[in-house]
Protein backbone atom coordinates (compact mmCIF):
# COMPACT_ATOMS: atom_id res chain seq x y z
CA UNK A 1 0.00 0.00 0.00
CA UNK A 2 1.23 3.36 -0.57
CA UNK A 3 3.19 4.93 2.13
CA UNK A 4 1.09 7.98 2.24
CA UNK A 5 -1.70 6.52 3.42
CA UNK A 6 -1.47 4.86 6.94
CA UNK A 7 -4.17 1.90 8.16
CA UNK A 8 -5.19 3.73 10.75
CA UNK A 9 -6.43 6.68 8.23
CA UNK A 10 -7.86 3.84 6.49
CA UNK A 11 -9.59 2.56 9.42
CA UNK A 12 -10.89 5.76 10.44
CA UNK A 13 -12.70 5.73 7.04
CA UNK A 14 -13.96 2.63 6.80
CA UNK A 15 -15.45 3.25 10.40
CA UNK A 16 -16.85 6.95 9.12
CA UNK A 17 -18.68 5.02 6.08
CA UNK A 18 -19.93 2.11 7.43
CA UNK A 19 -21.34 3.29 10.83
CA UNK A 20 -25.51 3.32 8.64
CA UNK A 21 -24.42 -0.52 7.86
CA UNK A 22 -23.00 -1.16 11.49
CA UNK A 23 -25.84 -0.13 13.31
CA UNK A 24 -28.58 -1.66 11.07
CA UNK A 25 -26.41 -4.83 11.97
CA UNK A 26 -26.73 -3.96 15.88
CA UNK A 27 -30.86 -3.21 14.94
CA UNK A 28 -31.08 -6.49 13.30
CA UNK A 29 -30.48 -8.32 16.56
CA UNK A 30 -32.27 -5.72 18.80
CA UNK A 31 -30.36 -3.42 20.11
CA UNK A 32 -30.22 0.31 19.03
CA UNK A 33 -27.00 1.33 17.64
CA UNK A 34 -23.40 0.20 17.61
CA UNK A 35 -22.09 0.91 21.10
CA UNK A 36 -18.29 0.71 19.96
CA UNK A 37 -17.98 4.95 20.08
CA UNK A 38 -13.59 4.89 19.22
CA UNK A 39 -12.88 3.88 15.66
CA UNK A 40 -11.01 0.55 16.35
CA UNK A 41 -7.68 0.32 14.58
CA UNK A 42 -7.24 4.21 13.75
CA UNK A 43 -5.69 4.64 17.52
CA UNK A 44 -2.86 3.48 19.51
CA UNK A 45 -4.82 0.61 20.98
CA UNK A 46 -5.00 -2.32 19.57
CA UNK A 47 -8.51 -2.80 17.36
CA UNK A 48 -9.93 -5.50 18.53
CA UNK A 49 -9.51 -4.66 22.41
CA UNK A 50 -11.64 -1.48 21.29
CA UNK A 51 -14.23 -3.33 19.96
CA UNK A 52 -16.98 -3.43 22.15
CA UNK A 53 -18.27 -7.55 23.27
CA UNK A 54 -21.95 -6.97 21.16
CA UNK A 55 -19.97 -5.96 18.56
CA UNK A 56 -18.43 -9.64 18.02
CA UNK A 57 -21.73 -11.12 18.81
CA UNK A 58 -23.89 -8.90 16.12
CA UNK A 59 -21.24 -9.22 13.50
CA UNK A 60 -20.78 -5.39 13.75
CA UNK A 61 -16.95 -5.94 13.56
CA UNK A 62 -17.18 -8.12 10.67
CA UNK A 63 -18.04 -5.94 8.71
CA UNK A 64 -15.66 -3.31 9.85
CA UNK A 65 -12.58 -6.19 9.08
CA UNK A 66 -14.36 -7.31 5.71
CA UNK A 67 -14.36 -3.76 4.49
CA UNK A 68 -11.03 -2.79 5.39
CA UNK A 69 -9.62 -6.40 3.94
CA UNK A 70 -11.60 -5.64 0.84
CA UNK A 71 -9.98 -1.58 0.59
CA UNK A 72 -6.45 -3.05 1.73
CA UNK A 73 -6.80 -5.26 -1.35
CA UNK A 74 -7.39 -2.46 -3.58
CA UNK A 75 -4.70 -0.25 -2.63
CA UNK A 76 -2.10 -2.56 -3.02
CA UNK A 77 -3.40 -3.93 -6.84
CA UNK A 78 -3.57 -0.02 -8.33
CA UNK A 79 -1.05 2.10 -8.60
CA UNK A 80 -0.89 5.95 -6.67
CA UNK A 81 2.30 7.36 -7.73
CA UNK A 82 0.08 9.71 -9.87
CA UNK A 83 -2.62 10.25 -7.43
CA UNK A 84 -2.03 13.47 -5.68
CA UNK A 85 -4.31 13.63 -2.99
CA UNK A 86 -4.34 9.78 -1.58
CA UNK A 87 -7.06 10.45 1.84
CA UNK A 88 -9.52 11.95 -0.72
CA UNK A 89 -9.13 8.81 -3.40
CA UNK A 90 -9.01 6.83 -0.51
CA UNK A 91 -12.05 8.12 0.74
CA UNK A 92 -13.75 7.83 -2.37
CA UNK A 93 -12.33 4.53 -2.64
CA UNK A 94 -14.02 3.63 1.16
CA UNK A 95 -17.49 4.82 0.05
CA UNK A 96 -17.72 2.64 -3.22
CA UNK A 97 -16.80 -0.42 -1.23
CA UNK A 98 -19.67 0.47 1.53
CA UNK A 99 -21.67 0.93 -1.26
CA UNK A 100 -20.74 -2.97 -3.18
CA UNK A 101 -21.80 -4.05 0.53
CA UNK A 102 -25.26 -2.78 0.68
CA UNK A 103 -25.77 -4.04 -2.51
CA UNK A 104 -24.25 -7.58 -2.36
CA UNK A 105 -26.28 -7.64 1.28
CA UNK A 106 -29.92 -6.67 -0.74
CA UNK A 107 -29.27 -9.24 -3.08
CA UNK A 108 -28.23 -11.88 -1.06
CA UNK A 109 -31.97 -10.80 0.80
CA UNK A 110 -33.82 -11.26 -2.18
CA UNK A 111 -34.00 -7.24 -3.15
CA UNK A 112 -32.35 -5.74 -6.53
CA UNK A 113 -29.22 -4.64 -6.55
CA UNK A 114 -30.05 -1.15 -7.15
CA UNK A 115 -33.76 -0.03 -6.53
CA UNK A 116 -33.52 3.10 -7.25
CA UNK A 117 -31.98 3.46 -10.75
CA UNK A 118 -33.33 5.84 -13.53
CA UNK A 119 -33.33 3.28 -16.51
CA UNK A 120 -36.24 1.62 -18.16
CA UNK A 121 -39.24 1.20 -16.37
CA UNK A 122 -38.64 4.77 -13.86
CA UNK A 123 -37.21 6.00 -16.29
CA UNK A 124 -40.74 6.33 -18.31
CA UNK A 125 -42.20 7.16 -15.08
CA UNK A 126 -39.58 9.99 -14.31
CA UNK A 127 -40.39 10.96 -17.58
CA UNK A 128 -44.08 11.24 -16.98
CA UNK A 129 -43.87 12.64 -13.74
CA UNK A 130 -41.90 15.64 -15.14
CA UNK A 131 -44.63 15.79 -17.49
CA UNK A 132 -47.22 15.89 -14.66
CA UNK A 133 -45.73 18.40 -12.61
CA UNK A 134 -45.01 22.49 -12.11
CA UNK A 135 -41.36 22.80 -12.41
CA UNK A 136 -41.31 24.24 -8.66
CA UNK A 137 -42.40 21.18 -7.49
CA UNK A 138 -40.79 18.62 -10.59
CA UNK A 139 -37.40 18.12 -8.96
CA UNK A 140 -39.23 16.70 -5.25
CA UNK A 141 -41.48 14.84 -6.80
CA UNK A 142 -38.78 12.82 -9.09
CA UNK A 143 -36.90 12.92 -5.33
CA UNK A 144 -39.71 11.04 -4.26
CA UNK A 145 -40.52 8.30 -6.57
CA UNK A 146 -36.67 7.79 -6.03
CA UNK A 147 -36.82 7.36 -2.04
CA UNK A 148 -40.59 5.29 -2.27
CA UNK A 149 -38.46 3.14 -4.85
CA UNK A 150 -35.31 2.90 -2.48
CA UNK A 151 -36.60 2.59 1.36
CA UNK A 152 -38.28 -0.53 1.37
CA UNK A 153 -34.84 -2.35 0.31
CA UNK A 154 -33.11 -0.25 3.27
CA UNK A 155 -30.57 -2.57 5.71
CA UNK A 156 -32.09 -1.09 8.59
CA UNK A 157 -35.36 -2.87 10.57
CA UNK A 158 -38.13 -0.39 10.12
CA UNK A 159 -41.79 -1.38 10.85
CA UNK A 160 -42.94 -0.75 7.02
CA UNK A 161 -44.35 2.76 7.12
CA UNK A 162 -42.83 6.00 5.40
CA UNK A 163 -40.63 8.72 7.00
CA UNK A 164 -42.98 11.41 6.85
CA UNK A 165 -41.64 13.70 8.80
CA UNK A 166 -37.86 13.12 7.29
CA UNK A 167 -39.88 13.23 3.95
CA UNK A 168 -41.46 16.35 5.15
CA UNK A 169 -37.94 17.75 5.67
CA UNK A 170 -36.85 16.40 2.30
CA UNK A 171 -39.59 18.38 0.03
CA UNK A 172 -38.77 22.12 2.36
CA UNK A 173 -35.21 21.39 0.61
CA UNK A 174 -36.18 20.92 -2.66
CA UNK A 175 -39.72 22.20 -3.06
CA UNK A 176 -38.75 25.77 -0.30
CA UNK A 177 -41.62 26.01 2.00
CA UNK A 178 -42.01 26.02 5.56
CA UNK A 179 -43.95 23.06 7.18
CA UNK A 180 -44.12 22.03 11.23
CA UNK A 181 -42.29 18.51 11.22
CA UNK A 182 -44.51 16.20 12.35
CA UNK A 183 -48.04 18.02 12.07
CA UNK A 184 -50.84 16.49 10.42
CA UNK A 185 -51.05 19.17 7.68
CA UNK A 186 -47.30 18.64 6.65
CA UNK A 187 -47.92 14.42 7.19
CA UNK A 188 -50.93 14.73 4.97
CA UNK A 189 -49.47 16.47 2.37
CA UNK A 190 -46.20 13.57 2.13
CA UNK A 191 -48.99 11.48 2.18
CA UNK A 192 -50.81 12.88 -0.96
CA UNK A 193 -47.82 13.55 -2.82
CA UNK A 194 -46.78 9.34 -2.12
CA UNK A 195 -49.85 8.84 -3.43
CA UNK A 196 -50.05 11.05 -6.24
CA UNK A 197 -46.35 9.20 -7.24
CA UNK A 198 -47.71 5.79 -6.83
CA UNK A 199 -50.86 6.46 -9.06
CA UNK A 200 -48.70 7.97 -11.97
CA UNK A 201 -46.56 5.14 -11.19
CA UNK A 202 -49.07 2.49 -11.91
CA UNK A 203 -50.87 4.54 -15.22
CA UNK A 204 -47.41 4.15 -16.21
CA UNK A 205 -45.89 1.20 -15.58
CA UNK A 206 -48.78 -0.92 -14.43
CA UNK A 207 -50.43 -1.51 -10.91
CA UNK A 208 -48.29 -5.46 -11.13
CA UNK A 209 -45.07 -3.19 -11.45
CA UNK A 210 -46.17 -0.61 -8.32
CA UNK A 211 -46.84 -3.98 -6.45
CA UNK A 212 -43.77 -5.70 -7.13
CA UNK A 213 -41.26 -2.93 -7.04
CA UNK A 214 -42.58 -0.75 -3.83
CA UNK A 215 -46.20 -2.06 -2.16
CA UNK A 216 -45.01 -6.04 -1.77
CA UNK A 217 -41.04 -5.11 -0.48
CA UNK A 218 -42.81 -2.48 1.74
CA UNK A 219 -45.28 -4.78 3.06
CA UNK A 220 -42.32 -7.48 4.19
CA UNK A 221 -41.12 -5.10 6.24
CA UNK A 222 -43.95 -5.11 8.42
CA UNK A 223 -44.32 -7.11 11.57
CA UNK A 224 -46.84 -10.32 10.57
CA UNK A 225 -49.88 -10.66 12.26
CA UNK A 226 -50.50 -13.65 14.11
CA UNK A 227 -54.01 -13.99 12.76
CA UNK A 228 -55.21 -13.90 8.99
CA UNK A 229 -58.95 -13.15 9.13
CA UNK A 230 -58.43 -9.17 9.65
CA UNK A 231 -58.72 -6.80 7.24
CA UNK A 232 -55.41 -5.11 6.41
CA UNK A 233 -56.35 -3.18 2.91
CA UNK A 234 -53.51 -0.10 4.07
CA UNK A 235 -50.57 -2.50 3.03
CA UNK A 236 -48.58 0.48 3.71
CA UNK A 237 -48.89 2.78 6.81
CA UNK A 238 -49.79 5.57 4.76
CA UNK A 239 -53.29 5.50 2.38
CA UNK A 240 -51.66 6.06 -0.45
CA UNK A 241 -52.17 2.34 -1.55
CA UNK A 242 -55.76 2.51 0.11
CA UNK A 243 -56.82 5.40 -2.08
CA UNK A 244 -55.46 3.69 -5.26
CA UNK A 245 -57.59 0.36 -3.63
CA UNK A 246 -60.73 2.33 -3.51
CA UNK A 247 -61.00 4.44 -6.48
CA UNK A 248 -60.63 1.36 -8.71
CA UNK A 249 -63.01 -0.34 -6.37
CA UNK A 250 -65.30 2.47 -6.86
CA UNK A 251 -64.73 2.10 -10.63
CA UNK A 252 -65.84 -1.50 -11.02
CA UNK A 253 -69.05 -1.12 -8.93
CA UNK A 254 -69.57 1.49 -11.18
CA UNK A 255 -69.08 -0.85 -14.08
CA UNK A 256 -71.63 -3.37 -12.04
CA UNK A 257 -69.36 -5.40 -10.16
CA UNK A 258 -71.18 -6.38 -7.29
CA UNK A 259 -68.73 -5.20 -3.97
CA UNK A 260 -67.48 -8.68 -3.01
CA UNK A 261 -66.04 -8.73 -6.43
CA UNK A 262 -65.24 -5.36 -6.95
CA UNK A 263 -62.98 -5.59 -3.43
CA UNK A 264 -61.32 -8.58 -4.74
CA UNK A 265 -60.50 -7.36 -7.46
CA UNK A 266 -59.13 -4.50 -6.65
CA UNK A 267 -57.23 -6.01 -3.86
CA UNK A 268 -55.24 -7.96 -5.93
CA UNK A 269 -54.60 -5.04 -8.40
CA UNK A 270 -52.51 -2.93 -5.79
CA UNK A 271 -51.94 -5.39 -3.15
CA UNK A 272 -51.20 -8.39 -4.87
CA UNK A 273 -54.07 -10.48 -2.79
CA UNK A 274 -57.46 -10.58 -2.17
CA UNK A 275 -58.74 -10.13 1.45
CA UNK A 276 -59.44 -12.58 4.10
CA UNK A 277 -62.87 -14.12 3.31
CA UNK A 278 -63.92 -13.52 7.14
CA UNK A 279 -63.24 -9.96 6.93
CA UNK A 280 -64.79 -8.73 3.78
CA UNK A 281 -67.28 -6.29 5.71
CA UNK A 282 -64.17 -4.58 7.73
CA UNK A 283 -62.40 -4.14 4.04
CA UNK A 284 -65.29 -2.40 2.70
CA UNK A 285 -65.74 -0.35 5.98
CA UNK A 286 -62.34 0.65 5.68
CA UNK A 287 -62.51 1.37 2.03
CA UNK A 288 -65.46 3.53 2.10
CA UNK A 289 -63.62 5.49 5.04
CA UNK A 290 -60.88 6.24 2.48
CA UNK A 291 -62.91 6.86 -0.01
CA UNK A 292 -64.62 10.05 2.20
CA UNK A 293 -61.40 11.10 3.31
Amino acid sequence: MDSRLSVTVLAALVWQHSSRIRDARHQACGHSRCPTRQAPYAGDCLGEEQFREMCFRDGCADIVHDLIARCLGKLTTVTLTAVNDIERYANRLVANEVSDWERHERVARGGPAKPARTDGMPARVNAALAQASEPAERDWLLALFRMVRAYPHRLEPHVGTWPLDGWTAEKSIQAGGIRILGSAAARAEIRADIERVLQIAADVAGPAWVHESIVEPMARRRPQLESTDTCDPVSLEDTAIARLVAADFRTRRSAGAGPRAALAAASERFLGHAPPATAYGECLHLLAAVGES
